[in-house]
């Protein structure tokens, strides 16, 4: 066996963070350009008239906001104010603008928002700052946000009008999801309550369009089961909203896709308060990106680990225990599994045992549940090359040692078992053979090179065989309970 070589290298936290709702709402904001302005409605209500400020000044350089109040319905869904360029309009000219909270919170009744206006010399044109506002079930009455200027930069000045005042009314959000549905059906008005459990059956299509809000009850889910299909299409200015009548973690259960389809499409969705967000149990994901799943009990999506790597990477997610859940139990023989780079962390939810080839690409973050083994037979093969700018992290779900059993090889001499940049921590939880890594079995080859081997709660490495060739080059091993490699 090659030597054994240290070099310093960090070993990163691999605990869970939960991101703050005020973090959310920046997260989820996208610049309404393609919107209508105004505050009109897109949905069955319309906004009330809006109420104009008093005469500005005619002398001076200056910008203002055009509009000292506002009033808008919940079912508005977007409004806007205008700020305009009043003077000689001369040399380049920038304001800072923000949505600040009132009576209404930022996050729960309307989307935070901050940004800048530019003007070139000479361009007087009145310029928009448009905004989202939230649908909910609770009786809250009229609530106040502020639309404020700040912090100029340019040959004109604030003071006239800099802040205009949004009223924004309760709307009933009576319409309802139906408890079973069997022939093509789309929510396009601006609120549905889900209650209870509602099937969607038989190959009809279920669609929430872009701006449409479904408010899930507690314990509400959403199965959809037989060749029917999901489609969820928002878009960047309006996306559609799934989520729970409390913003808790859990609140309800979530979206199943139960049957054979592969025509669920999801795209610049909002999915946040379930267990899990979207469970992909049978059939495929047609189309899936630019979705944000937020404040999640489980996981954000759980699906088979061959689905993988349908996931592009324009997806955001924020406060998901279990971030991508992986389900199944076995790789086949002259399978491959591949694992790209996410904003969020996989879950392992059990037991593997491979057959084929699992592919960690650099930059991915590989979480295992309770008690977790990966067996790794004669046929198969563990590939997890990374980087120095992107390493890989595989470890516990929880960050304590013996969290999950480790790596097990068994007579696996595949080239393919290399290790590079990885961080490999928390295994050893099982006591016959307690190790991050354990090798068996006749004749198995590891290589493993810039790897951090640590905090097992036995042996950063077992070796349970009398052949084995397990090449070691620049491998920091640390604080595992029992030692660093069990010769």
């Amino acid at each position: 066996m090659a030597a054994v070589y240290q070099q310093n290298l960090s070993n990163p936290s691999v605990g869970v963070a939960r991101v703050p709702r005020a973090a959310l709402s920046v997260c989820l904001v996208t610049l309404l350009a393609a919107c209508g302005g105004g505050g009109g409605s897109s949905g069955s209500e319309s906004a009330a008239p809006v109420a104009l400020g008093a005469a500005l000044p005619e002398q001076g350089n200056y910008l203002a906001i055009t509009q000292s109040e506002l009033t808008l319905s919940e079912a508005s869904r977007t409004g806007s104010v205008s700020v305009a360029r009043h003077g000689m309009a001369s040399g380049v000219t920038t304001v800072q603008y923000r949505l600040v909270s009132g009576t209404a919170v930022a996050g729960e009744d309307f989307r935070a928002l901050e940004g800048q206006l530019q003007w070139s010399d000479g361009d007087a044109a009145a310029q928009t700052i448009q905004f989202v506002v939230e649908s909910d079930v609770r009786s809250e009455g009229v609530e106040d946000f502020y639309v404020e200027l700040f912090d100029i930069s340019g040959n004109e000045s604030l003071g006239v009008n800099d802040r205009a005042v949004v009223h924004l009314q309760d709307s009933d959000c009576a319409p309802t999801v139906a408890q079973n549905i069997s022939s093509d059906t789309t929510l396009s008005a601006p609120c549905y309550q889900l209650n209870g459990t509602a099937k969607v059956g038989g190959s009809a299509q279920l669609e929430i369009s872009a701006g449409t809000t479904v408010i899930a009850n507690e314990g509400a889910s959403l199965l959809v089961a037989d060749s029917a299909s999901l489609f969820i299409q928002g878009s960047s200015e309006l996306p559609a909203i799934v989520k729970g009548a409390e913003e808790e973690a859990g609140y309800w259960q979530g979206m199943s896709l139960l049957g054979s389809s592969v025509l669920h499409r999801v795209e610049h969705a909002e999915i946040g308060h379930a267990y899990n967000a979207l469970s992909l149990v049978a059939g495929t994901m047609g189309t899936f990106g630019n979705t944000v799943f937020h404040d999640n009990a489980s996981a954000a999506i759980s699906l088979p680990m061959q689905n993988a790597d349908t996931l592009d990477n324009s997806n955001t997610f924020i406060a998901n225990t279990r971030g991508v859940e992986l389900t199944g139990s076995s790789i086949a023989v002259g399978e491959t599994v591949t694992l790209p780079e996410q904003s969020t962390h996989y879950t392992f939810a059990s037991g593997i045992v491979n057959s084929g080839k699992l592919v960690i690409e650099a930059g991915a973050d590989v979480r295992m549940a309770a008690d977790v083994n990966v067996l790794v037979l004669s046929t198969g093969s563990v590939n997890a090359v990374g980087t120095a700018e992107k390493p890989i992290l595989i470890t516990g779900l929880e960050s304590r040692p013996g969290y999950w059993n480790g790596l097990q090889y068994v007579s696996s001499a595949s080239n393919d078992n290399q290790f590079e940049h990885v961080i490999l921590a928390h295994g050893g939880g099982d006591p016959a053979r307690s190790g991050n890594i354990i090798v068996d079995g006749l004749e198995t080859s590891i290589a493993l090179r810039n790897c951090v081997i640590s905090h097992s709660a036995g042996h950063g490495i077992v070796y349970d065989s009398s052949s084995f060739q397990v090449d070691l080059e620049t491998v920091v091993f640390e604080h595992n309970r029992l030692g660093d490699q069990s010769l």
